[in-house]
């Protein structure tokens, strides 16, 4: 068994600069294989570290154990994939339980704390027959293949200053950038290229805590509030949710007479299933999904909402404001004041706050074509349409 260290056999700090060229007829040695996937593992791997960073790209989220007698000590945790500080790939394909076993010679009735946290971890596997095996060794065979995978961790912070588990707890300043500060010549010596790694190679991605005799909980501190100590980078655009579609053409022009007959309804259509949010604060309600009209005088007001039908989804995947009767009612036919006929009808919706199944902000910013997005989470839909006059009979 053995646990990844860096880049291959370069080292944690710069990856190889020479790589193998090759030609017809050259000797090729089991030395040479290695080298090659050294030399793009080295790369690959700085790459990950220098523009990505490290942390949890997408899943990884920790859950309660849900088998009845097992809450004391597993949680669940679920596939996903983060990258280490060396830039390595942490990928777990299938859930997971992971077990913090009771401290039997804990006494106190004060909350036990832990860090979760995911390690990179390879092994060898598939041994087959070496012809020539290590000289330090008396083995006939050598592993065919190296597993990559994963291994979990739980940190208890203690008391001690320079403790980096106790650090997370605590407000982070800004860290230092890569090769500025530095006292001595010798720890700039490789400047960004040499990887920090404060937590040992870990990744956080829970906090744990536990009444004595009680169940494990996760992210909420022993003061009762959240801390989250998950560190994250910013999801993969595919990864992502959209807006697909609306019930108006963008700029264009939409009759009384299909408003009414609409409900008086504007609909916003995602591409994959919205979280219903909390309360006020997130999630489809009057101050995400906000509607406003603009008269000839540019004077703009906000739309009222049907009492009985605030903005809200329908099934998991449509936002829906519904136009107040009363307003369509002014409108309709003769135009009666106050009438939005001629008027400019203007849609917002703050991505930022209306969250998908996943629990990330919808990539919500238009660019007058759907889907909408630009690649990054959240951002605000604006679009509007024009409010024709009603047709004449037989139109």
């Amino acid at each position: 068994m053995r646990r990844g260290t860096g880049y291959a056999d370069t080292g944690a700090g710069a990856p190889p600069r020479s790589r193998l060229r090759w030609f017809t007829g050259r000797f090729l040695t089991a030395g040479d294989l290695t080298d090659e996937q050294s030399y793009h593992l080295g790369r690959h791997r700085l790459h990950n570290r220098l523009l990505h960073g490290w942390g949890t790209i997408c899943g990884l989220r920790v859950r309660p154990d849900e088998r009845p007698g097992c809450e004391r000590d597993y949680v669940r945790v679920e596939p996903g994939i983060a990258l280490d500080c060396l830039g390595r790939e942490i990928v777990l394909a299938c859930p997971e339980r992971v077990r913090w076993p009771v401290d039997p010679a804990r006494t106190s009735d004060e909350d036990a704390v832990g860090v979760l946290c995911v390690r990179y971890h390879e092994c060898d596997d598939q041994p087959l027959p070496a012809i020539v095996g290590d000289c330090t060794a008396s083995r006939t065979t050598e592993a065919g293949r190296i597993v990559e995978g994963c291994t979990f961790e739980v940190h208890v912070p203690t008391a001690e200053p320079d403790d980096p588990w106790a650090h997370l707890l605590l407000p982070q300043p800004d860290p230092p950038q890569p090769g500025c500060g530095c006292d001595e010549p010798e720890s700039c010596r490789h400047g960004c290229l040499e990887p920090r790694c404060e937590l040992g190679e870990c990744v956080p991605i829970a906090l744990l805590s536990r009444v004595k005799g009680g169940p494990i909980r996760i992210d909420v501190d022993p003061g009762g509030a959240p801390h989250v100590v998950r560190r994250s980078l910013p999801p993969p655009a595919a990864y992502l949710t959209h807006i697909t579609g609306t019930s108006w053409e963008h700029g264009g022009e939409m009759s009384i007479d299909d408003l009414v007959g609409a409900g008086g309804k504007l609909s916003v259509r995602f591409d994959r299933p919205i979280a219903t949010g909390d309360d006020t604060r997130t999630g489809i309600n009057e101050f995400t999904f906000v509607v406003e009209v603009e008269d000839s005088t540019r004077t703009r007001k906000r739309l009222a909402t049907d009492p009985d039908n605030p903005p809200q989804l329908v099934g998991d995947r449509e936002a829906v404001f519904t136009i107040d009767p009363e307003e369509l009612r002014a409108s309709w036919r003769h135009g009666g004041p106050p009438s939005i006929v001629g008027d400019a009808v203007y849609v917002t919706l703050y991505g930022d706050l209306v969250h998908d199944c996943h629990g990330l902000p919808v990539d919500a910013d238009f660019f007058g074509s759907f889907p909408t997005g630009d690649g990054v989470r959240g951002g605000v839909f604006r679009s509007w349409f024009l409010v024709g006059a009603a047709r004449k009979a037989g139109e």
